[in-house]
């Protein structure tokens, strides 16, 4: 069971903090910061995959979420890559391609948990709605946390995606 909340847990983050660029502009802010956001969240990715290949899931039935989530990790170390020497619309594509094969990948991961509980028919969408949910506040509080800090850095910096990411925050947590 450890190897399935640590799963969840990791690639939650990774993705979550990938989702949560979408919501600022690397044209605004400079590259700098979204490749350091992509290289936290690649890391995290890898060490998801590295984990779960020492210590698998008993829960899950198949290997399609490890799948997705190897894909996103693939396509976030190309856009850390991409970011990197400004080619805003290729990374917007790679940026989009790894935090969809993130959430599939989720997704994917909570139909392993549906035997766990019985909701009368609507654990698969519970579980679903809950942990996009938690992807989102993942992601949205430790890219907040991140770009907060970046201040210290770039203490110049306009503070308007600081504010951005703090709306997208508080509407993760009403979600």
């Amino acid at each position: 069971m450890i190897s399935s909340t640590f799963f969840f847990l990791f690639s939650q983050l990774g993705v979550g903090m990938m989702l949560m660029l979408l919501f600022i502009s690397p044209r605004s802010i400079g590259n700098s910061f979204f490749k350091f956001a992509s290289l936290t969240a690649a890391i995290l990715l890898g060490v998801t995959l590295g984990f779960n290949f020492l210590f698998p899931s008993p829960l899950r039935t198949n290997q399609l979420p490890v799948i997705f989530l190897a894909i996103s990790a693939l396509l976030t170390a190309i856009y850390n890559r991409v970011v990197d020497v400004d080619k805003f619309t290729a990374a917007l594509w790679l940026l989009i391609g790894a935090i969809a094969t993130g959430l599939v990948s989720v997704a994917t991961d909570s139909l392993a948990f549906t035997r766990l509980m019985a909701l009368g028919g609507w654990e698969n969408w519970v579980l679903l709605l809950n942990h996009l949910a938690a992807t989102a506040l993942l992601g949205c509080v430790m890219l907040t946390m991140v770009f907060g800090h970046w201040y210290l850095v770039i203490p110049r910096l306009s503070i308007d995606p600081l504010k951005r990411l703090t709306k997208v925050l508080m509407g993760t947590i009403a979600f």
